[in-house]
């Protein structure tokens, strides 16, 4: 498999987060003889809870999985990621040197000055604060577990 770059990573990653898990998951409360016997989690299917594979009707549920959450949360960290150099910010032009590929836009402006590139752009301070920036490094964090998360990006 090819290596990916921090963006592309955690674009992988934010699709992976839009596409899974149940609508709603939450802590249920359940009485025996009228009185609280147990919690458990459950999941929304529709309009039923379910748990184990069987439909249960709990006295009491915490949400602590909201889809609607976790489709916002994407698509705010998708706006982050957007701000910052990716792939088709520098290219190299025919003569071999360093051009940039599209509009700069609201990037983020250490992206921007120390991108991948930037050294062979004759940026001095690119070696100050090597890309990929703090900001990238931290929302790949969380997925530290994951096969495809490089060591050289922990902040």
């Amino acid at each position: 498999m090819a290596e990916l770059d921090i963006a592309a990573f955690l674009r992988a990653r934010l699709d992976e987060q839009e596409i899974a898990g149940p609508g709603e998951v939450a802590w249920a409360s359940f009485l025996r003889h009228g009185m609280l016997a147990y919690t458990s989690v459950v999941s929304r299917n529709g309009d039923m809870w379910v748990a184990n594979g069987q439909v249960v009707e709990p006295v009491g549920t915490t949400v602590i999985f909201d889809q609607a959450f976790v489709l916002a949360d994407v698509a705010a960290k998708r706006q982050i990621l957007h701000e910052h150099l990716d792939d088709g910010m520098w290219k190299h032009a025919e003569d071999g040197s360093l051009v940039r590929a599209g509009p700069l836009g609201d990037r983020c402006s250490s992206c921007l000055d120390d991108g991948p590139l930037a050294a062979e752009a004759g940026n001095e301070f690119a070696e100050m604060r090597p890309y990929p920036c703090r900001t990238l490094r931290l929302l790949a964090l969380p997925y530290a577990g994951h096969p495809d998360y490089r060591e050289e990006w922990k902040p």
